[in-house]
């Protein structure tokens, strides 16, 4: 799904270091950055936004379509990769 999405679009993924193994073979034109940690996930998208949060061992799912909610998601994401190491493929 990933690799189909990202033929037309922009892709920026975001990875924890202990998953590096399952995501090295995607093709150069994902960008990818490595945290050491992160507590949950999700996909920003034009029409909306999915936040998916770890909560203890389960995890809180959201969907919006609020400006306001796509914002606060694009504004933290930013704030992540810009402070995360670059793949190096």
């Amino acid at each position: 799904m990933i690799e189909d999405i990202s033929r037309n679009n922009e892709t920026r993924l975001l990875v924890s270091r202990d998953i590096i193994h399952h995501i090295k073979d995607l093709p150069p034109r994902i960008h990818i950055r490595v945290r050491d940690k992160l507590f949950g996930g999700g996909f920003i998208g034009i029409g909306g936004v999915v936040l998916i949060i770890k909560h203890g061992i389960d995890y809180i799912s959201l969907y919006s379509r609020q400006d306001y909610i796509i914002d606060i998601a694009k504004t933290y994401f930013n704030n992540l990769w810009n402070d995360a190491e670059v793949f190096q493929r």
